[in-house]
Parts: C-alpha cells; sequence; structure tokens
C-alpha cells in the first residue's frame, strides 16, 4: 500500500505522483491520507480508485502511516510517500523489512536554536519509548520509508506509535527518531538506503520538489 500525506497547494504533486505509482505499482492500493488542508477541493478530482481518508490528520506522514496501519489490517507493507515526490521507476526494496529514500548527516538542524531539536528527540526516546538516545551516522530523510506490517508492530510494542509530530521542527526530529530506532533493530543504514546522497540528483527512483510549505 502506497500512504501519501498530502497538505493540499496547487503546486503540489499529488496526482503527478498518482499517475506514477499506477504506472509503477499497478498492483498497490494507494490511500491519500489529507493533513488537514485548508482547500480540500483536491479530493473530488481524485479517480475513484484511489482512497482518501480526509481525517483532519494534523501529525505529518507518522499521522498517516499509523492511521493506515491501524485501519487497513490486511495489509502487510507500506510505502509512506510525499506529495511532493514523483516516481521515476519501480522501488526496489533494500530489505523486506524496511528501506527508506535517502540519507543526510545526522547533526541537528541549528534553525531551531542548538538544542531544542535534540532535546526533543532525546524527551521522545526516554519518555514514550524503549528505546536508547544514541546519535547514528545518518538521518531518514523526510520520513520516506518503506515498511513491513511486521517492523512496524515490532517498534509499537516498543512504544514509537506514541512519538507523533506537530510541527515544522518536530517533523524533521522525527528523520532523527526513525534512525535511531531502525539502527537499534540491527538495520545498516547505509545497506538499506534506496538513494544516496551522491545519487539524489540523478533521480533514479524518486524525484523529490521544494514546495515551501511549513
Amino acid at each position: 500500500m502506497f500512504i501519501i500525506s498530502c497538505k493540499w497547494i496547487e503546486n503540489s504533486k499529488l496526482f503527478q505522483l498518482l499517475e506514477t505509482i499506477c504506472y509503477f505499482h499497478p498492483e498497490e492500493k494507494i490511500v491519500v491520507v489529507d493533513s488537514d488542508s485548508e482547500d480540500k477541493s483536491y479530493i473530488e478530482r481524485i479517480d475513484s480508485n484511489v482512497i482518501v481518508e480526509d481525517i483532519s490528520n494534523k501529525n505529518y506522514l507518522e499521522g498517516a502511516l499509523w492511521y493506515c496501519f491501524e485501519k487497513y489490517q490486511e495489509e502487510n507493507f507500506f510505502y509512506l510517500i510525499h506529495d511532493s515526490m514523483i516516481l521515476n521507476d519501480r522501488i526496489e526494496l533494500k530489505s523486506p523489512d524496511i528501506s527508506y529514500f535517502t540519507n543526510f548527516d545526522f547533526a541537528y538542524n541549528n534553525q531551531y536554536g542548538s538544542q531544542i531539536m535534540k532535546n526533543f528527540v532525546i524527551s521522545e526516546i526516554e519518555t514514550k519509548t524503549s528505546y536508547n538516545y544514541h546519535e547514528p551516522p545518518v538521518a531518514v530523510f523526510g520520513s520516506c520509508i518503506f515498511v513491513s506490517r511486521n517492523f512496524l508492530e515490532r517498534i509499537k510494542t516498543k512504544g514509537f506509535d506514541k512519538i507523533l509530530p506537530q510541527n515544522k521542527m518536530e517533523m524533521e526530529a522525527m528523520e532523527r527518531l526513525w534512525a535511531i530506532i531502525i539502527h537499534q533493530e540491527g538495520y545498516d543504514l547505509e545497506e538499506i538506503v534506496l538513494c544516496k546522497p551522491n545519487e539524489f540528483s540523478n533521480e533514479k527512483y524518486i524525484k523529490k520538489f521544494w514546495l515551501g510549505r511549513q
């Protein structure tokens, strides 16, 4: 199943994304989860073979993921992707449990202050999960992950589903939080990445657009 978290604006790439998913992954169910869009008129334009969950999701990609995880019990695998992306090829998984789009250096983004994001990550890990805080070499770009139900069930038992971002800073913190828990689950982050950072501009699998949203 493809899960698309959509905060609709006119330059969204949602419809191009839907076309490319249907082309490269015609066998997959597609669910668009509306992320509390001010303008929901776009929903009327979505083809009837695409499921729309108009749930006023306020928790970004993670909110969409855990909602679909709970509702679609028959689904065993989830592709979590942005409405600011399109596919250029069929996604070939690096692991049957967890793969992800691309990565970047783990260092925290100082635009929020030198310690604010780090403090949030440490607090969420220590108060909501049974994971330990550490800093792996890389972070998971955009929470754009491809993940099995088995993996999600495993991390849910450790409390990771309780971490739900509510703003831009917390969403960026999730990129570090995913890296931390994937690493602690025993995966080499460099072995399960679809596209290395130096290959990002080649756009082999996914093309990312920057829409300027907050």
